[in-house]
């Protein structure tokens, strides 16, 4: 019972099928050199800013209904209408004028 597996005559009738096609003997292309790539340089911690996610504060309806119809204007005018951005930028002119006063 102990009947070993001839491999040559498998191999003689899958040889050139659809799995299994032909060896080409055709020249393989060279590789192209590719020229060293610039380091990135890191961006300086001071140059950008962490950003902190979704801190709740609490605003006035009218307070959020302005900056709604301050964004729609910007998009309109083809700017990005970022409510978040005014709200930054205004956090940002409140808290210098109160440093320097």
């Amino acid at each position: 019972m102990n009947k070993k597996l001839d491999t040559n005559i498998i191999t003689n009738e899958l040889e050139g099928s659809a799995f299994f096609p032909e060896r080409r003997s055709d020249p393989v292309p060279p590789v192209r050199v590719v020229p060293p790539v610039r380091p990135v340089l890191p961006v300086p911690p001071s140059a950008k800013r962490v950003m902190k996610q979704r801190h709740p504060f609490d605003i006035y309806q009218d307070q959020y209904e302005s900056l709604q119809s301050l964004a729609l204007e910007e998009r309109k005018q083809g700017g990005v209408g970022s409510m978040s951005a005014m709200v930054r930028e205004a956090i940002d002119k409140l808290l210098a004028e109160r440093r320097s006063s």
